[in-house]
Order: structure tokens, then sequence, then C-alpha cells
């Protein structure tokens, strides 16, 4: 098995501030902001400018399109879709002449870390019409099939667990589009507690948020068996190089900030040492981030945010 902590920072590992400021830039806005806006944290391809986008304030059921589109009775359809509960927002980026459709796709591709849903290049995603028009519903996004790219990618963020619908594609005059539409999902937090409920959450959403309770010292208090049991369930369902990060949040009652900030970090050091005994052969990080992240809290005094990630190239 192998640890992370975060009080001691290898070279090349990404620090407990840049998770912090990661996540806090959703968080400063309000918690409808954060539900609303698309592609937070992704930063957009060199010279890409802004040609659409749209809020999401309804919950709804949506279509993700997990397997390739053919005629499927008589219409065109993916072979497979999974239904996601939540709020939709998406962006669409206009890129200059002169910019691939794969150039701008591994940028933006390669920030979404996340163990992918359903993943297709060129004609293998099927007609670019179903895409454009059906799908998202951009008529701009339609263009020649064999330059288009599709990612469905669950990640973490301070809005909660989102899953990012990634889409680029060249037109015919040559320019670039890419689409980002992410639905952030609906949890049932309390079933999170049954170890195949925790394990199934994340595995299906790649984020579970639980809150906690620790001792004087910096212990978990009470049973965590159940808390052990589902992530191992959890880390026999995933790919051997992802990661699990124990990411602890901690109310300041009068500490500090900094003093906070070393509580946190403490119980997950903690929290993290007895996980990793639980899932031998998976890399266990703990981070601690204090109250950087007062969304994330809610009333709680303490949560941790279990998340599934890929390692830093």
């Amino acid at each position: 098995m192998t640890m992370k902590f975060s009080i001691a920072l290898p070279s090349g590992q990404v620090p407990v501030f840049a998770l912090a400021g990661m996540m806090l830039a959703c968080t400063l806005l309000s918690p409808l902001a954060r539900a609303e806006q698309a592609a937070a944290g992704i930063e957009p391809f060199t010279g890409a400018e802004v040609a659409y986008s749209s809020t999401g304030r309804e919950v709804r059921t949506h279509s993700v399109p997990v397997d390739r589109i053919s005629r499927v009775d008589g219409f065109m359809q993916p072979r497979t879709a999974r239904e996601v509960r939540g709020r939709l927002s998406s962006i669409t980026w206009r890129h200059p002449r002169g910019v691939t459709s794969e150039a701008v796709f591994m940028h933006l591709r390669s920030q979404l870390r996340g163990e992918p849903w359903y993943e297709c290049q060129s004609r293998d995603c099927g007609p670019s019409t179903y895409w454009a028009h059906r799908q998202f519903e951009v008529a701009d996004l339609y263009g020649g099939d064999g330059t288009q790219f599709y990612v469905a990618v669950p990640r973490a963020t301070a809005a909660g667990p989102v899953l990012t619908m990634l889409y680029v594609v060249q037109r015919g005059t040559r320019e670039v589009l890419a689409h980002v539409a992410e639905i952030v999902m609906e949890q049932t937090e309390a079933a999170t507690a049954a170890p195949d409920r925790m394990a199934h959450t994340l595995l299906e959403t790649g984020v579970v948020r639980l809150p906690m309770v620790f001792t004087a010292d910096g212990e978990a208090d009470g049973d965590i068996g159940p808390l052990l049991e589902g992530l191992g369930q959890a880390a026999s369902g995933l790919s051997a190089a992802l990661e699990l990060w124990l990411v602890v949040h901690l109310r300041d009652r009068g500490r500090g900030g900094e003093a906070t900030l070393a509580a946190s970090r403490d119980r997950a050091e903690r929290l993290a040492a007895r996980v990793a005994e639980a899932v031998p052969d998976r890399t266990v990080a703990g981070y601690g981030v204090g109250a950087l992240i007062p969304g994330v809290l809610g009333d709680e005094d303490a949560v941790v945010q279990i998340v599934v990630q890929q390692p830093a190239d």
C-alpha cells in the first residue's frame, strides 16, 4: 500500500493549497451560481472565445451517452445511455482556424482526472448531427464526423459531484468548437453510510461527502468499519492507477485559521493511515483544508470528502 500525507508533500504532488484554491474558486460564488457555472476549474485552450453558455436552474433527469451512436429502432441514438439527475449547465468555446480539434480536446481532456464513463473519437462517435441537434442542441456543433472527440467523466468540485461531457469538433469553416456540458449531480448523502451504497456512489460519481466526528486527539470517533468496508468494495472496482484522496474540512471553532488548517491536516493523516491498511496496493492521500471551503461543511463541524483521483503526471 502507498500513503501520501499533506504535512510533508513530496516533489510533484498537488499541494494542499492548490487543492483548496481549485475548489475555493467555485465556493466563493453563491450556492446557486456554483451549481450553474459550467467548466469550473477547467482552463480553456489558448485563444478560445465563449460562443454560447447556459445555466441550469431546474433539477431534472438527463441522458448521458456511454456507447456508440447508431441506428436503434429506426432512430439515431446511443446504444447505451445512463440517466443522471441534477442541474445542467454548459459552455461552448470557439477557436480560430489553424487549431486542430485533437489539440483542443487533449488540452481539455487532460484536466478531467476522473475515470471516464465513455470516450470516443472520429467516426466511432457516430454522426455529428446527433451531438449537435439531439444531445446538446447547439446547431453550430455540427462538423466533420472524422474530427469528433467525446468523453463523459465524473469529477469532484466544490459544488458537489459533477458529470462532465466534453465534445470537440471541427466545422466546415475550419473553426473548432469545444462544448462542455456539466450536470451537478444529486447526492443521497444519508445512504452513503451503508458500505455497498457508499461504494456505489463513489464508483458512480467519483466523490462521497461524509460528516464525521473526531476525538480531541484527532482520531475518527466511533466505528469506521462501514467506511473501510465501503472503500474496500469501491477500490476493487477501480483501475489500479487511480488514487483515493481523503480531504478533511474542519470548522474553525475559535482556533484561528492556521491552527484549524493544522488540525485538519492531522486528522487527514490519521484517517488516511487507517484507510491505507484497508485498501492495500492503492495510493491513499490525506489532505486537510481547514475551513477554507465553508460551502462543503454546511452545518457540520467536520466533513470528509473521499475523491477518486488520477495521479499527477
